[in-house]
């Protein structure tokens, strides 16, 4: 028995040493493996998985209200892979295309990676089930093609609106462009594969009264919505700005009731037309800058902005029988940055009310005195992308009564976004990205040239201010750009292109620190603050809602105050400047307006010179501006600069300030 045991000992300790190298290699491979996440399936509640095919990672599936799916997606192929594609389909069924990508993937490692999936009721809590396809090349070998994993997700509002995960994510395929235009001879848009809406603020009460005690009109309501429907039009739109929904202006009282009427207005159109969608121009999100105490910076003042969140929480029963949510994305606010902030928040409020977001946006200014004066190109651009990125489809507003040419840059503009589609080729990566003046920067750029019919995109600017978010300011197809809106300061830059469905790689990354020359010309839209901005209400003093080559509109105070721009470290060297002018437009109406130039302090600082304001056009007449000029008080080295426009009782005026600068007389 004693020798039995010794050989079964003896065999033992001989499989282990057999087998030893392969026992230790297995739980190397399991230990990777496992690190990896290769066996997770990534499900986190009953019913919501991923499930990846042999030699693939899928974890962490989450997937919004446009169908856009974040994946944490790995790969053990043995090899390194440029996903140049990503496909996401119905169960079985094979993908008839790819949405353009370019991610590059290594064994082992977990990148990022976007689908665009076929979503049909766009609801919280809605279900998909699909398969989910990559096309990559490696080496030498192109337009490889797998089948990665299996998965169910829940259509969400959480976890992937963060603007940096969409850097390869494309325009939903069921983006739709609609329009309500009022162009005189204007063409037929259905031509253009867009879709008519009608947008009535007379739709639903007797003789249009939108007055806060008025009530919704069911006959009217019914003889509309039949009206819509038997003329093809994609959408019922409720213009009613006269309920107003936010709580922080309004008691709880007027909201609860208002919202009443708005979900009474959508359901009796349900009734009457169970197939047209309906639902209300800019009630909500509430507007960003619309609350009572004045605008709000939602970036660095946390406690205004989680009380617009607040307001917007309320609204979530306003949601209940709409069939869409159309915010208000018209350009008032034409610091391209700080209407991209105001943009991207605005439609990410929108989709946490459960259904697709369609924002109005105008190829128009939409205030006095500019309403009819076109938005810049780059502008309109980074209306049409930023929508194409972010919401389900845009409503396209504005040209009312005036002629209509083909030839505007806007309409080319559109139509180069409408004709692009998921099977255009992915834009080249920009290259050497330089910039120069520390004045205004001016950036350049090798990358491909966008003319005539190949003009399909372009490139997309981002910037970032002292370390803050990169945010798109401008979309434009030339390969330079220079910025007009900075501050003192250090700004980051890089550049992409774009086919209007996805882009390339960024290029590289540029710094500049800014300064202010008194010598050079100083655009009044790159302030670095002014007196409480506000435009609409009780305390409007300045406001920076033109911008660009309109300037500055300035509103009077009714509080006592001064108004006043103010430029930080504006340089005016051991030389100095005595003379200052200005480019500025005054309407008649308002008289003479005098400005004082101060620095150091707004209030109590000294006082180096003022000028007075003549009018330069009548209200009958075309906006015009003129150059005002006048002597100041000689002085050398950095200021912090003060336009100061003083308190007048009873005095109301409306004036434009596009720049300034200074000299030596």
């Amino acid at each position: 028995m004693k020798k039995r045991r010794y050989e079964r000992a003896q065999s033992a300790m001989e499989y282990l040493l057999t087998y030893s190298w392969a026992i230790l290699t297995i739980a190397i491979v399991a230990t990777i493996f496992f690190t990896l996440n290769f066996f997770d399936l990534g499900a986190t509640t009953l019913g919501n998985y991923c499930l990846a095919q042999p030699q693939f990672l899928c974890k962490s599936a989450g997937m919004n209200l446009t169908g856009v799916l974040l994946i944490n997606f790995g790969q053990n192929l043995g090899y390194n892979i440029n996903i140049v594609g990503t496909s996401c389909v119905n169960n079985n069924s094979l993908p008839t295309f790819y949405g353009m990508t370019n991610v590059k993937s290594a064994p082992g490692q977990v990148v990022n990676l976007l689908f665009t999936c076929p979503i049909n009721n766009k609801e919280i809590g809605a279900s998909f089930e699909g398969k989910l396809w990559i096309e990559y090349n490696q080496g030498n070998n192109t337009n490889q093609v797998a089948e990665i994993a299996s998965i169910a997700t829940t259509e969400s509002t959480t976890g992937i609106f963060n603007s940096n995960d969409y850097e390869f994510v494309t325009t939903p395929v069921n983006f739709t462009t609609y329009y309500d235009l009022a162009f005189s001879n204007e063409p037929s848009f259905s031509e253009y594969n867009m879709k008519p809406v009608y947008v009535s603020g007379f739709c639903c009460t007797i003789n249009g009264d939108q007055s806060s005690d008025s009530v919704p009109n069911e006959n009217i309501v019914v003889s509309n919505a039949d009206q819509v429907a038997a003329t093809n039009n994609a959408l019922f739109v409720g213009d009613l700005e006269g309920w107003p929904v936010d709580n922080r202006a309004y008691t709880q009282a007027e909201v609860s009731s208002n919202i009443l009427k708005f979900n009474e207005i959508a359901q009796w159109v349900h009734n009457a037309q169970p197939n047209l969608p309906v639902g209300f121009y800019g009630v909500v999100p509430v507007g960003q800058w619309s609350s009572a105490w004045g605008e709000v910076n939602y970036v660095t003042d946390a406690s205004a902005y989680q009380a617009w969140i607040n307001a917007n929480n309320n609204l979530q029963g306003l949601a209940k029988n709409v069939s869409y949510i159309a915010p208000d994305l018209y350009d008032d606010i034409q610091t391209p940055y700080n209407w991209t902030q105001y943009s991207l928040a605005d439609i990410k409020e929108s989709h946490t009310l459960g259904k697709p977001v369609y924002p109005f946006v105008s190829m128009y200014y939409y205030s006095y005195p500019q309403q009819n004066t076109l938005v810049p190109p780059y502008v309109w651009a980074l209306n049409l992308y930023l929508t194409g990125r972010y919401a389900n489809g845009t409503i396209l507003w504005g040209g009312y009564e005036i002629p209509w040419n083909s030839l505007s840059p806007w309409w080319q503009i559109t139509q180069n976004f409408i004709r692009a589609n998921s099977t255009t080729p992915i834009p080249t990566q920009p290259t050497n990205l330089q910039v120069f003046d520390s004045n205004q920067p001016h950036l350049v750029w090798d990358g491909p040239t966008f003319a005539g019919s190949n003009n399909i995109g372009g490139f997309v600017i981002e910037r970032s201010y002292e370390g803050s978010q990169f945010l798109p300011i401008a979309v434009v197809n030339t390969t330079s750009y220079i910025d007009n809106y900075t501050l003192s300061g250090n700004y980051s830059y890089y550049v992409k292109s774009t086919n209007w469905r996805s882009d390339s790689l960024e290029s590289n990354i540029v710094s500049i620190n800014t300064t202010r020359d008194a010598f050079s010309t100083i655009f009044a839209s790159s302030q670095s603050s002014c007196q409480l901005c506000y435009f609409d209400g009780p305390y409007q003093l300045w406001v920076d809602r033109l911008g660009g080559g309109q300037g500055f509109e300035v509103l009077p105070s009714y509080n006592n105050e001064n108004g006043y721009l103010e430029y930080d470290n504006v340089n005016f060297s051991s030389i100095g400047a005595n003379m200052i002018t200005v480019n500025v437009s005054v309407p008649q109406t308002y008289g003479n307006i005098e400005m004082y130039v101060r620095v150091d302090n707004p209030n109590t600082g000294q006082t180096i010179g003022m000028i007075t304001l003549t009018p330069t056009y009548s209200s009958t007449s075309p906006q015009k501006f003129e150059l005002e000029s006048n002597t100041i008080t000689q002085i050398t080295g950095n200021h912090n600069l003060y336009l100061v426009i003083p308190y007048r009782i009873g005095i109301t005026y409306s004036m434009n300030i596009t720049s300034f600068e200074f000299g030596q007389g």
